[in-house]
Parts: C-alpha cells; sequence; structure tokens
C-alpha cells in the first residue's frame, strides 16, 4: 500500500530546499544575527529601535543574500535595496465536478473501459481488504526546518458508511517506511484512541509505504 502525502505550500511544492538554497538561509541568517549584535554592542545600544539605519542596512545583507541564493528573491537593486520577489507557480484552476453532474453520468450504461476501471477498483480493494491509507496534516507554528506534523493511519473503506478508522482486530501490525529522509527505517504503527498510525515531522510532500499484515492469516499486502 502506498500513500502519497500533500503536504506542500502553495508556494513551494517540492519535498524539501535545495541544499546550497537551506545553507543560504542558514548561513545569512546567522551573520545578519552576529552584525546586527555587534551593532548593538559597539552602539552601547540597549534598544534595537536605538540602532543606526546603516547598521541595520548592512546587518539585513547577508539575510539577503541568502535568501536571494535559495530562490525566494529574484533580485536586488539600489540604492535603497528593492527586492523582486521570485516567481511562484501558480496553482491550477481545474474544473469541479459537480455531484449532480457525477450522478446523471452515473445513470447511463458503463462503457467497456468504464467497466474495466470499475473491475480493477473491486479487485484492489479485495486485494487490500478493503484497508486504504489517509493522511492528514497541520502546519507547525514554530520555526522549524520540518514545517508539518503529518499523521498517517489506517482505516477499512466500508461500502456505504465511508471510512472506519477504529477496531481494525483484523490487523496483526502494519509498518509504516517514508524513504532516506527518515534514514531508511521502517516504523512501526501504533495505536492511539483505537486509530493505528503514526506521526512524522515533514517539510513538504513524502510517498508513504504501508506494509499490513492480518491477524488471521499472517499475509502482507
Amino acid at each position: 500500500m502506498k500513500r502519497e502525502a500533500r503536504t506542500a505550500t502553495p508556494e513551494r511544492q517540492v519535498a524539501r530546499l535545495p541544499a546550497l538554497g537551506l545553507k543560504a538561509i542558514i548561513v545569512g541568517g546567522l551573520c545578519s544575527f552576529t552584525l546586527l549584535v555587534v551593532a548593538i554592542i559597539e552602539g552601547q545600544s540597549p534598544a534595537l529601535l536605538e540602532v543606526p539605519a546603516a547598521w541595520v542596512s548592512v546587518a539585513a545583507l547577508p539575510a539577503l543574500i541568502g535568501l536571494l541564493l535559495s530562490g525566494y528573491i529574484k533580485s536586488l537593486s539600489g540604492p535603497g535595496f528593492g527586492i523582486e520577489a521570485a516567481e511562484q507557480p501558480p496553482i491550477p484552476d481545474l474544473p469541479l465536478v459537480a455531484v449532480q453532474e457525477a450522478a446523471a453520468e452515473s445513470v447511463a450504461a458503463p462503457t467497456a473501459p468504464l467497466t474495466k476501471w470499475t473491475q480493477q477498483r473491486a479487485a484492489e480493494y479485495e486485494r487490500t481488504r478493503n484497508m486504504v491509507l489517509v493522511h492528514a496534516y497541520k502546519r507547525r507554528e514554530s520555526a522549524d526546518i520540518q514545517n508539518y506534523d503529518v499523521s498517517i493511519y489506517l482505516a477499512r473503506h466500508v461500502s456505504g458508511r465511508g471510512l472506519v478508522v477504529t477496531g481494525l482486530e483484523e490487523v496483526e501490525k502494519a509498518e509504516f517506511y517514508f524513504g532516506t529522509s527518515w534514514r531508511d527505517r521502517v516504523f512501526d504503527a501504533r495505536i492511539k484512541d483505537g486509530i493505528m498510525g503514526c506521526k512524522v515531522g515533514a517539510f513538504g510532500p513524502f510517498l508513504a509505504l504501508c506494509r499490513v499484515t492480518f491477524a488471521s492469516d499472517h499475509a502482507s499486502v
């Protein structure tokens, strides 16, 4: 079973910043902070608002260069340090399929290709014994390289009822694999409030694999 966790922000739809861009932001931020501290010490100013504007401009320069190298800023211009933000990819405006429209189309007799899709869908439910992966995510409030908390858990699809996430007694164990960013570790699912899954931190989208072992015959899917 596999599930692609969609956790990308509209601004950046990449799994993580390139190594150079991330390092540039960190180094630039540290340099700017150091210069600002030096300005406060040299000027003997206990408050940030009392630091001369020239020092503030110099201190901000490394951070701006880091943002420029990372791709968040397209260009800098002087003498007032004009900033041009990098163009972001537009969010595709896809057509919405109305519920009434889908219901009307379903009344017609299914064509051969549609019948094949239906059969393949039913076969996939049979292969996984109606088990599916579900994910939910939320953005972290604190500043962190891993911007999101992603919860991935098992659910059983029940026709006419939707998804059932508790009472999965038929599952003996579930194992999750998220790739090299998690050092190729395999995580055992944990059970909390009857829900079987795990929660990880992530910067952006990633592919989640899950191996489910059933208690009745110890078969895995």
